[in-house]
């Protein structure tokens, strides 16, 4: 196989994401004949049709050059926090050895590799709750970076903002932020290696055990429990080197070897196994995201794109759902089109989504109870446009308005209130407009034809 087979496939399912996120946002898939016409003749099964066409797209259009941008800035950041760390891996061992003669070599030890061992066990610990949760470090990352940037949350975001979202807070690029954050302690490590190697061969220092408060048996327990990983590669420990006294400096050649070997084994071998599990997991997470059917950007493009294979009379799942659609008054604007999180008020399920829009039922917010529940989750939807459905006889109150600001707090968000039912009065129009302006709904106040809430909930 040729070794650029798999970083092509890595790319085109990255491309493929980029351009289904985007696509899910504008609510319906861009028509490109060319590039449709070559992921449909190229044959296969859905996914390789949807990485086929994601690439012509790209490369078209000029897509390909932004996320190649974004990609890069992600890069050079990432290589500067390593270069970071090599230098304070090599500072780390110059001052764990700058101490007076005799040094201490189990306090070397635990300057070198403590704090890596502590946060690759409290990265262990915090493992599954994680990813069972799907946030992490990345997502707050992002946020801060959105908010720094002043970056719209609407509209259609460019395809370098989308790759460079998808490496922070999606499941592939929160492993690739794990392997990153690895790749500094074992670089960390590596450097500490490097200059313990040179400083131990350029200079004579005596390593010996000391201790103030343990007792020799204690000691001596200690320091066969650390010769543990050595031994494994054939270093002496305690069991045939002296830890005190005149002995121990005359055997510091092999104290020396030994303080080497424990530092690769107890700080660089752990983080280069997590390590190459981390990037292990971001390929298959990559691999599995790009070959989820279901997501409204791919879903949508299953009838164009497999239109001979198609089974008739079935609906892909997460298609957008045309209605027909009842003249508009005039003087009130259309629903919205594009991608909503939708939450109702006295609608128990939404009504059909108009062609351009789609929205993703949260459910519905009558108590008390339902408003705090969704208030709780929003932080981790992350949601970009948040839609209150009502229904047209709704009364807009007080209580209404307090609880759509707080969402649209919760959430972070730009915000729409959706009329459902008979044409608006005049008056109703105002007094909602009134209240998505008060409660920071921005995008304003639209409205559906359609039946009326005791239909829609029947």
């Amino acid at each position: 196989m040729n070794a650029a087979q798999p970083n092509r496939r890595i790319r085109d399912a990255f491309l493929a994401l980029v351009v289904g996120r985007q696509e899910e946002l504008a609510g319906h898939p861009q028509t490109f004949s060319d590039a449709d016409s070559a992921a449909a003749g190229a044959g296969g099964p859905f996914h390789t049709r949807i990485r086929v066409r994601a690439r012509r797209l790209t490369e078209a259009d000029g897509r390909a050059d932004q996320i190649r941008r974004a990609t890069r800035r992600l890069a050079l950041a990432a290589i500067a926090g390593l270069v970071l760390a090599g230098l304070a891996g090599l500072s780390a061992a110059s001052a764990a050895l700058a101490s007076p003669p005799p040094v201490n070599l189990p306090l070397v030890l635990a300057l070198l590799v403590g704090v890596n061992l502590a946060s690759l066990g409290l990265w262990l610990l915090l493992l599954p709750l994680t990813v069972r949760a799907g946030s992490g470090f990345g997502d707050h990352l992002w946020g801060w970076w959105r908010r720094w940037r002043r970056m719209p949350t609407s509209g259609h975001p460019p395809a370098g903002l989308i790759a460079t979202r998808l490496l922070m807070t999606e499941r592939p690029g929160k492993w690739l932020f794990s392997a990153w954050v690895h790749g500094l302690w074992l670089i960390f490590t590596l450097a500490a290696l490097l200059a313990l190697t040179v400083l131990l061969s350029l200079r004579e220092t005596v390593l010996v055990w000391e201790t103030t408060l343990l007792n020799d048996t204690t000691l001596q327990r200690w320091a066969e429990l650390l010769s543990l990983g050595p031994a494994l590669f054939g270093v002496p420990g305690p069991d045939s080197l002296p830890l005190q006294g005149e002995a121990a400096r005359s055997a510091r050649q092999s104290w020396a070897a030994w303080l080497l070997v424990a530092t690769a084994v107890y700080g660089a071998l752990p983080r280069l196994i997590a390590l190459v599990i981390s990037l292990g997991l971001a390929r298959i997470s990559l691999a599995r995201a790009s070959r989820d059917e279901q997501r409204p950007g791919f879903a949508r493009l299953r009838s164009r794109l497999m239109s001979a294979t198609a089974t008739p009379g079935i609906t892909p799942s997460g298609a957008t759902r045309a209605v027909a659609m009842e003249p508009a008054s005039p003087d009130a604007p259309a629903a919205p089109e594009g991608v909503w999180q939708a939450i109702g008020l006295e609608l128990e399920m939404p009504p059909p989504a108009p062609p351009g829009a789609e929205w993703h039922w949260l459910g519905g917010v009558d108590d008390l109870n339902s408003r705090q529940t969704l208030l709780a989750r929003l932080p981790r939807l992350h949601v970009d446009r948040l839609l209150l459905m009502v229904g047209v006889r709704t009364t807009p109150d007080r209580s209404v308005e307090r609880f759509l600001g707080e969402a649209l707090a919760a959430a972070g968000a730009n915000g729409a209130i959706l009329l459902v039912g008979q044409p608006p009065t005049a008056a109703r129009r105002n007094a909602w407009q009134d209240l998505a302006a008060a409660a920071g709904a921005d995008l304003g106040v639209f409205w559906l034809p359609g039946s009326g809430p005791e239909r829609l909930s029947a």
